[in-house]
């Protein structure tokens, strides 16, 4: 059949467009976050904490400024946030990411998860 030739044809094609696309993104991703470190901004935080940034050479003011913020003195940490604590929410309606076992006690990667990070 001439009609199914000329549409395997097509999609090789199409194939072949779909894979230089995605080539030249991944290239353009690669160019995009390879920029020389050169530029460096200092910003103090709230405890008088001074840290560094570095900024691309290619840094715009935005990030200039952003690099340069320190936090207002008068910025606190709501009741809820303790110094030492992990608080998480989850929903048990999503395994295997977190679901309730036979004791009703939740279990999931998201719970293995905070385990490991506290």
């Amino acid at each position: 059949m001439p009609g199914t030739i000329h549409e395997e044809g097509k999609l090789k094609r199409n194939r072949a467009l779909l894979m230089l696309m995605l080539a030249l993104a991944l290239l353009l991703a690669a160019v995009m976050t390879g920029c020389a470190l050169t530029q460096e901004g200092s910003t103090t935080t709230a405890a008088g904490e001074s840290t560094t940034t570095t900024l691309g050479e290619n840094a715009t003011p935005a990030d200039q400024a952003i690099a340069a913020l320190t936090q207002s003195p008068n910025i606190q940490a709501p009741q809820t946030v303790k110094p030492g604590t992990l608080l998480a929410g989850s929903d048990t309606a999503f395994p295997p990411m977190q679901f309730l076992d036979e004791d009703d006690n939740v279990i999931g990667f998201e719970v293995d998860l905070c385990r490991a990070i506290a």
